[in-house]
């Protein structure tokens, strides 16, 4: 199972730059880009976790499930 990332689709929403949700979640930039793109499979879920908290969701909000 593969997923996709919908952090860019949530920081739009919220009008949220990287550089904002990284303050905001105490997460470097580099880690932000990772969780916005196909490389989200590799962020931990503690990083997944902090970003949803930062942002009032579940970890779960962050991606859908591709076939």
């Amino acid at each position: 199972m593969k997923i996709e990332s919908r952090l860019t689709e949530w920081m739009d929403l919220k009008e949220l730059s990287i550089y904002k949700l990284s303050k905001r979640s105490k997460l470097s930039k580099e880690t932000i880009s990772r969780a916005r793109d196909n490389r989200i499979e590799s962020c931990t879920l503690k990083s997944l976790g902090k970003i949803a908290k930062s942002l009032g969701l579940k970890i779960s909000d962050l991606y859908s499930e591709k076939d």
